[in-house]
């Protein structure tokens, strides 16, 4: 059976301690997609409930779908820009943090690696850190979100 190894969740903490103000952007960023995306939901299910019958109606919730469909996309760019920033701060914070233990490493331990070789595979290491932080940090929250969003519809609906 195989453990799991939460080190590098922990690891990826402490940098998101540092960057609290950018996390927090990132998670009010994603609150809104995510709200806005169970509001659409609702919505359509008024729209197709109950406006067929007066034009009035009908163009009020269609101005209402449009306006909530732009704030999905402006909380989308937002959450973008907000995710792959923060990203990158963690990437050059962990790069600086690297190479200055590189730099304090005896040249005995680079008799047998090639400096060329070390380097390319911690720039390697460094954007698949990257990848990591914009693709699966913003995924989990997000998903979170609209779980808890989803059984909060549910109820007010039923």
């Amino acid at each position: 059976m195989n453990k799991i190894n939460y080190t590098s969740f922990f690891f990826l903490i402490r940098y998101l301690k540092k960057n609290l103000f950018d996390f927090l952007q990132v998670l009010i960023a994603l609150v809104i997609v995510a709200f806005s995306l169970l509001a659409i939901g609702h919505l359509f299910k008024n729209f197709i409930d109950n406006n067929f019958n007066n034009i009035t109606e009908l163009n009020y919730s269609i101005l209402q779908i449009i306006f909530v469909i732009c704030i999905f996309s402006v909380g989308s760019f937002i959450r973008s820009f907000s995710i792959n920033n923060l990203s990158e701060k963690i990437c050059n914070e962990i790069k600086l943090e690297v190479y200055s233990n590189l730099i304090k490493t005896s040249i005995i331990n680079f008799e047998n690696l090639k400096i060329g070789e070390v380097i390319g595979n911690l720039t390697t290491d460094i954007a698949s850190v990257n990848n990591l932080i914009i693709n699966f940090l913003s995924f989990l929250v997000r998903n979170f979100i609209m779980l808890f969003g989803a059984i909060i519809l549910m109820i007010v609906e039923s």
